[in-house]
């Protein structure tokens, strides 16, 4: 060897050790099944103490990118063998519908393959119920037989309901970051407030203060123990003295077929109401949306009644970056990336796995306005299709 290192006075002198081995692995510098030298060696070209030395390695080899064997030394792990991240969906990523799981799902893989670990998905584990009797016993079979497996580093849960899966058929336990807005031990939350009040105060600024909020809820869904949409949007409405706002709150059957036949046909009730009053004045300048895929249903009820868009009502949906709907009218988008949030999870994931302190819980995640390009419709079988 050796690459040099200049031990600075910012940072902890083991975690610059850290830090610099794993990026000469990221590099390429140190080699899969590449021997480092021994700590004493090392310690000595860096001028720091073994005891450093010791600690940085002993973190890399946590998270699996050294193995170290009494009396052979410290080796860089095959890339072949390295460890594994699971994530977990417990929404199947099958379903026509799931494109911010998608969108999640290949976020994590590709923030995780850059931290130098092999990442397996794993889906449907508890259907569209939240139950883990209504999952897909194929998919559950597999994590079952791959927890076994002890290359396993973590895990990453994504909507799981009231399941855990980390432990499953393993006798230990494996860091687990949690993404369920409904569970006490949740570890990221969407800015659902916010973009609540975002939204009424974008249509403020152009001028709308006449305002309705759409928004469906699963049957059965647990009350959330944080703010929501319509909390954010409700605070907004007074805090901008608007008049009173119409919210239309439609509960979805827990089976998914005909969802987006009962939105569409709640959703045409309520346009054809704003379509009778006799005084324009009246009806809605402007509507919020909490769901782009409920908004998909949502579209076809505005068309039909005739309200012109934007001109008439100017619209905002929740999306997820990069979501490429076209809905043949103009259509303002709030969007969370799905990088942003695999990198905050990521991020804590890590921090457990190296029992360092971790950030306030839960990491709250916040989204922006965009508007969309309603002109050009999006290019399915291109760059934006959606990719597991």
């Amino acid at each position: 060897m050796y690459f040099q290192l200049q031990i600075q006075t910012a940072d902890p002198a083991c975690l610059q050790v850290e830090r610099f081995i794993r990026r000469q692995i990221e590099l390429g510098n140190l080699k899969p099944r590449q021997k480092l030298a021994s700590n004493g060696e090392l310690a000595k070209q860096w001028h720091v103490s073994c005891t450093v030395v010791q600690k940085a390695l002993s973190r890399l080899t946590a998270e699996g990118m050294l193995e170290r064997t009494p009396c052979r030394g410290t080796f860089v792990t095959d890339s072949v063998n390295r460890a594994v991240i699971g994530v977990l969906f417990g929404p199947s990523l099958m379903n026509e519908s799931a494109y911010f799981y998608r969108a999640i799902a290949k976020a994590l893989k590709q923030t995780i393959q850059e931290r130098g670990f092999n990442c397996r998905v794993y889906y449907g584990l508890t259907g569209s119920t939240g139950k883990v009797e209504d999952g897909d016993p194929e998919n559950i079979r597999n994590l079952t037989t791959d927890l076994v497996n002890s290359s396993f580093r973590g895990m990453i849960e994504f909507a799981p309901g009231n399941s855990r899966f980390g432990d499953r058929s393993c006798n230990k336990s494996l860091p687990t970051v949690c993404v369920e807005p409904s569970r006490e031990d949740n570890d990221l939350r969407l800015d659902g407030a916010q973009f609540g009040w975002d939204s009424v105060d974008f249509f403020v600024r152009q001028g709308r203060r006449k305002t309705a909020f759409f928004r469906a809820q699963r049957a059965g869904s647990p009350k959330p123990n944080s703010p929501n949409s319509l909390d954010g949007f409700l605070r907004a409405i007074r805090e901008f003295n608007l008049p009173p706002p119409q919210v239309a709150s439609v509960l979805l059957p827990t089976s998914g077929i005909g969802v987006e036949r009962h939105i569409y046909e709640k959703a045409l009730q309520l346009t054809r109401q704003w379509q009778a009053t006799p005084d324009p004045a009246g009806r809605p300048d402007a509507l919020l949306v909490n769901d782009n895929i409920v908004f998909r249903a949502v579209a076809p009820a505005l068309i039909e009644s005739k309200i012109k868009i934007p001109d008439d009502l100017l619209v905002v949906t929740l999306a997820h970056e990069g979501f490429g709907q076209y809905y043949g009218f103009p259509v303002i988008q709030y969007e969370f990336s799905p990088m942003v949030i695999a990198c905050q999870l990521v991020d804590l994931l890590f921090k457990r796995l190296r029992k360092q302190a971790l950030p306030p819980l839960p990491i709250i995640v916040r989204g922006k306005i965009k508007e969309t390009d309603a002109e050009t419709p999006p290019d399915v079988f291109g760059q934006n299709q959606e990719e597991t």
